[in-house]
């Protein structure tokens, strides 16, 4: 569908250069590296780092629950408790790129201005949906199945996160700007 002439209702960036900075790779430069190296177990063995894992494994039991159904349960344990750590650093690095802000905080005209927490709410939904819902298992997998692919659950998990973390700092944006944009008052 194109764009309609003069709408300043659909407003599709151009210049987005987020993505591209890499910063933005780090979580899963970081994950792969210790996932794919092989320094999973040595990473375990590290005190503070097995007490996140676990601590965070009891706090959010579908960490868990990933694990119990994955082929390599430590390693899946590892994987998704540092998605859902990477989900607050993608939540700061989000919240401070201005054009994603602008971006936002723009969108928010006229009488839609009060359904702000929508997309707040769909893009944080579908990132905890991507991090705490597991699959079934399938009987005979044909293919790659993502309990025995510790490539899929990298590149699954990262997908959540960024998405959890777009969502928080989408949160943050409705909250700092909330009498703005639902009383119509300027920002001080």
């Amino acid at each position: 569908m194109d764009k309609p002439p003069g709408s300043s209702l659909v407003q599709v960036p151009t210049d987005d250069q987020f993505l591209w900075r890499p910063i933005a790779w780090i979580p899963l430069l970081f994950t792969s590296i210790v996932v794919f190296g092989g320094w999973s177990a040595d990473f375990l063995k590290l005190t503070w780092a097995n007490a996140l894992v676990s601590g965070l494994a009891q706090t959010l039991p579908s960490i868990e629950t990933w694990a119990e159904k994955s082929f390599f349960s430590e390693v899946t344990r590892l994987i998704f408790a540092l998605a859902w750590l990477f989900s607050v650093y993608y939540a700061v690095l989000i919240a401070c790129w201005v054009p994603y802000r602008t971006l936002f905080l723009r969108s928010l005209v006229n009488r839609r201005r009060h359904l702000a927490i929508l997309p707040v709410v769909v893009m944080g939904g579908f990132g905890v949906f991507f991090l705490t819902v597991t699959f079934p298992e399938e009987p005979h997998c044909t293919r790659n199945c993502v309990y025995e692919s510790a490539v899929i659950q990298v590149l699954y998990s990262s997908v959540g996160s960024f998405l959890t973390g777009y969502g928080l700092a989408m949160l943050y944006w409705w909250l700092s700007n909330f009498s703005r944009i639902h009383f119509d008052r300027p920002l001080h």
